[in-house]
């Protein structure tokens, strides 16, 4: 590999403005050396794994800003000694071969700075961006860095680096992360998303965040445009799937029920993205009865996108009461069942400790797009016929 980054330092030198002539091999050695004394610094904080704290000192937290500093200085030395055809394949190798892995003994903890890893891709639709991902063992998790870099300017530059703000507990690291980036519009812009799930040593249960960004010509840090965060049970190992498109982008995992009885069911964030705004659409669930959960428990200006216009007023009554129920009401799912024949309507019945407060909910339509159209305190007698609970139920 050091054979190939020679080569492309040659095509700098004779092919390249002059500008790129200080790509060379000493550059890229003494910045990979300051990564490695970074993670020597790293590698003496203490692990307590779980029967410890999980807060970092300040020293601590500045030894880490310190890493991903020097990460940023060897890639950008690094790429700028790359041709614009160069195989990512074969570079993502060598990245991972220029730093010695520390023995890790199976049983052992594992320390600040192990298992140091770079992937690299070029994002579809996308033939002068390259993104890579630099990623290092913490305290119960991983913490990682995002960089994207462009050759428009016939030398790969970075024009966007994302990364965690430093942190006093281990939650605040970008944990199980992934990405897309959305190909460009008709006039050329694209966006980022990012997702990450905050690491903890005793739960499955954790957080999971994500974020849209869009470049700025000025900096590398990005225009952030979209944040926010949701519970997540990753006991099954399954960190969030995230898909991106032009417009929009689809991001699931498991979480909670407000039925206590449910462990954890199948969340969808949908979002459209225009410009610089961006908002949630269909699908929301994939059966009635995790619709009903989403449109009781998102806030009203979302929810009242999910139901039929000429119900809002009384809808937002019940959505308003429901809410505040929830804080003293123990609820289970009872029966769901068609409205009439053949139709693609449903009712819903949530059940309470006190059945004087049990609710039914009805609702049309199908998984790409259902619409909320009435809830009251007593059920339907257009709404019968067998429970389909159990068979439309998405776990």
């Amino acid at each position: 590999m050091r054979t190939l980054l020679l080569t492309a330092c040659l095509w700098l030198v004779t092919g390249l403005p002059a500008e790129a002539a200080s790509c060379g091999s000493p550059a890229i050695d003494h910045a990979a050396a300051k990564v490695r004394e970074a993670r020597v610094a790293l590698g003496a904080l203490p692990i307590y794994e779980n029967s410890g704290p999980t807060s970092l000192t300040p020293q601590a937290q500045a030894v880490i800003s310190e890493m991903k500093a020097h990460l940023r200085d060897f890639l950008d030395a690094y790429m700028r000694c790359l041709p614009p055809n160069f195989d990512t394949a074969s570079t993502q190798d060598d990245l991972g071969q220029r730093f010695e892995q520390r023995e890790v003994e199976p049983i052992g903890p594992v320390h600040y700075g192990d298992h140091l890893t770079f992937t690299m891709q070029r994002p579809a639709g996308h033939p002068d961006l390259v993104a890579v991902t630099a990623s290092f063992a913490i305290e119960c998790g991983t913490d990682t860095v995002l960089f994207l870099f462009s050759s428009e300017g016939g030398s790969w530059t970075e024009i966007l680096r994302w990364q965690s703000r430093p942190y006093p507990e281990i939650n605040g690291a970008f944990a199980s992360f992934s990405y897309g980036v959305s190909p460009p519009d008709e006039s050329g812009h694209w966006f980022v998303v990012t997702k990450t799930v905050a690491p903890w040593c005793s739960s499955t249960w954790s957080v999971i965040r994500y974020s849209v960004l869009r470049p700025r010509a000025d900096r590398v840090t990005p225009r952030v445009i979209y944040d926010a965060e949701d519970p997540i049970w990753w006991g099954g190992e399954d960190f969030g799937r995230l898909n991106v498109d032009r417009d929009s982008f689809d991001l699931r995992f498991h979480a909670d029920s407000i039925d206590l009885g449910i462990h954890s069911r199948l969340w969808i964030r949908h979002f459209a993205v225009e410009g610089d705004e961006v908002r949630r659409v269909a699908p929301i669930a994939l059966s009635p009865r995790d619709f009903v959960d989403e449109w009781m428990t998102s806030p009203w200006n979302q929810a009242s996108s999910w139901s039929k216009t000429e119900a809002r007023p009384a809808l937002k009554s019940w959505h308003e009461r429901l809410q505040a129920l929830r804080a003293t009401e123990y609820y289970e799912y009872g029966a769901i069942q068609r409205c009439g024949d053949g139709t693609a309507r449903y009712q819903v019945e949530l059940k309470s400790d006190d059945p004087s407060s049990d609710v039914y909910f009805r609702l049309e339509g199908s998984p790409s797009a259902f619409d909320m159209i009435a809830v009251g305190a007593k059920p339907d007698p257009r709404c019968g016929g067998p429970n389909l609970l159990d068979s439309m139920a998405t776990q």
